[in-house]
């Protein structure tokens, strides 16, 4: 899913909600712009899939993130790309960089180095360095267990093409 779709999902769940609300307080609501009219009990419905156009784009930029941080030559940061991993897997960074191996953490520190390796230039001691003081043989086996469980789980394969396009980078 798309950043944008993303965008879009959220935005029509807030205003359903928003209307469901209205209609348990027995209010008159002004539907969206994009409803479907003639629907039964002058309740509105919204089109699941409404245009996206130029207007609904200008509209919507102000939801957009800014820009990510970049180093000197253009790519992302570490420190974006832990934050950004950290969101997904709905974990601390500081639990992601410590030295706990539970399942729930090792996932998304491999996840973090694979994308690392792949969508910055540094070296594998320096993304060792900036994930907690971490070996440059630790990093290597990381992305290579990950580049594994890549082969056969589809959803990990989702997550990381999500997080890559949301990082600004491109899939390999």
């Amino acid at each position: 899913m798309t950043f944008v779709e993303t965008l879009r999902r959220q935005h029509l769940e807030r205003q359903l909600r928003f209307m469901q609300a209205a209609l348990n307080r027995r209010e008159k609501v002004q539907p969206a712009s994009y409803h479907i009219p003639n629907t039964p009990l002058g309740v509105p419905k919204l089109n699941p899939n409404p245009p996206v156009t130029e207007e609904w784009v200008e509209r919507h930029k102000s939801m957009l993130p800014p820009t990510l941080p970049r180093d000197a030559k253009g790519y992302v940061r570490v420190e974006v790309i832990r934050r950004a991993v950290a969101d997904h897997y709905d974990i601390r960074v500081h639990d992601m960089m410590s030295d706990r191996r539970t399942a729930d953490l090792t996932l998304p520190r491999f996840v973090t180095f694979y994308l690392c390796r792949h969508l910055t230039l540094k070296s594998l001691p320096e993304i060792g360095r900036k994930m907690g003081g971490r070996d440059h043989s630790t990093i290597l086996y990381g992305v290579r267990r990950l580049s594994e469980m890549l082969l056969n789980n589809e959803r990990l394969q989702a997550s990381i093409e999500m997080l890559t396009e949301q990082l600004g980078g491109e899939p390999e």
